[in-house]
């Protein structure tokens, strides 16, 4: 009896020990063939030093990476991967994170475009096999840049990538230009903006901004994680980048258009065959931050909103499940300090319904003010943010930005938002 429990348990824990490790996460045996998603190379191995793969491959599994590692066509690698993704995007968010934090510096990434999923074995190729050396250390992830050989990753991913990556599947390249067109149009290059979270990774629905500093202009605003074709015809080669997101940061980037993947001072920018890869790490708001509500609008002398401020609403309410440590504090503006006519809410669940039934009464603009920070933060706890996580405060016309008989005048009312804690 004792051993058919002893026999039961030695199963169960074997069925535990695959639930939570999958086999392909497993020490790999022998060398497989990866399909033709975007994979994240942390080493690579002469064809002689299988061993040795497959030790760093089970170093990576016993860190909990799914790791494995496949042999190159045509080449004398090996080269160990982690898990491939459909999204290029993702996998230079991957390889960007992996360089700065130091985990895996030297990585990059590989496309194997020359896989066949009806082939079912991979053809032989030669291997230039190299004298195995007795007393050669078997690398660890620490150590294998210094003891594996390997071409340059240019050379490596070019070779079988020979186009610029395939990252624009059903996407029409828009085409864009910085400075007067010429008469003899020289070609464009191919630039990819990938917006993400600092620590997170996560993709994120960032616009982008392409600006002229010598005109101090902006040429347009584009849409983050897609690629556009850029030509420059300005005779100085630098322009701006800016990017948004809500929640985080606004983030700049300076970019010399004829060399950008030389600039020491750019590790943002990366070179993937023909194609520009413009990281922008977003981070998101701390302590001390304060940041304006662009798009939330007030009926005039009302505390009522206009219904396009829910979008920009309801990103805020967001924010605030995103991160449960936030406190943030409201401000109320408005434009001049004068007292008169307050619109009031019908009820105080209709934020957004302004006819014949609303009341109203009379207020300075400071209480004008208060009262429409007051609705915000309503609102907020009407979405499930809890009531201490919000102050409100209301200045009226104390901190204008714009004269308020000027033509930005209007830009005055705003609502801002301060982190006060994080």
């Amino acid at each position: 009896m004792k051993k058919e429990n002893a026999f039961c348990l030695s199963l169960l824990l074997s069925m535990m020990w695959l639930a939570i490790f999958p086999t392909d996460a497993l020490a790999q045996s022998e060398s497989v063939e990866i399909n033709n998603k975007y994979y994240l190379v942390v080493a690579a191995f002469d064809k002689s030093r299988e061993s040795n793969a497959q030790t760093f491959v089970r170093n990576l599994s016993d860190k909990g990476q799914q790791a494995q590692y496949t042999s190159i066509p045509g080449r004398r690698w090996f080269f160990v991967v982690l898990k491939g993704t459909d999204d290029f995007g993702e996998a230079m968010t991957q390889m960007y994170m992996n360089r700065k934090s130091g985990q895996h510096p030297k990585c990059w990434v590989y496309r194997n475009r020359a896989y066949d999923p009806n082939k079912k074995e991979m053809d032989p190729k030669p291997v230039e096999e190299t004298p195995t050396t007795e007393n050669e250390s078997i690398p660890t992830e620490q150590d294998t840049t210094s003891v594996v050989s390997i071409e340059s990753q240019d050379s490596i991913v070019k070779d079988n990538t020979t186009n610029a990556p395939e990252m624009v599947v059903g996407q029409e390249i828009e085409e864009i230009r910085i400075g007067p067109k010429r008469t003899t149009d020289a070609p464009g290059k191919m630039f990819y903006f990938n917006v993400f979270a600092e620590v997170t990774g996560d993709r994120l629905d960032g616009e982008v901004s392409i600006i002229d500093p010598h005109k101090v202009m902006l040429i347009k605003t584009v849409k983050g994680n897609r690629a556009y074709e850029l030509r420059n015809h300005n005779s100085n080669p630098a322009f701006v980048l800016t990017c948004e997101t809500f929640g985080f940061r606004k983030l700049q980037h300076e970019i010399n258009y004829n060399s950008p993947f030389t600039d020491s001072e750019a590790p943002y920018v990366v070179g993937v065959n023909d194609t520009v890869v413009v990281n922008f790490e977003m981070i998101r708001y701390k302590k001390d931050d304060i940041f304006t509500l662009f798009h939330v609008y007030f009926h005039k002398d009302a505390e009522v909103m206009r219904r396009d401020s829910q979008f920009e609403l309801d990103q805020l309410q967001n924010m605030m499940e995103a991160n449960p440590n936030y406190k943030i504090r409201i401000h109320g503006h408005t434009n001049g300090n004068s007292f008169g006519k307050i619109v009031h809410r019908i009820s105080d669940n209709q934020f957004f319904t302004l006819n014949d039934s609303n009341g109203s009464g009379k207020g300075s603009a400071k209480k004008l003010s208060e009262t429409r920070a007051d609705v915000l933060k309503e609102y907020l706890v009407s979405k499930g943010v809890a009531d201490d996580r919000i102050e409100t405060v209301g200045w009226g016309g104390k901190r204008m930005i714009y004269d308020k008989n000027s033509e930005q005048a209007k830009k005055n009312v705003r609502v801002e938002i301060e982190i006060i804690e994080d």
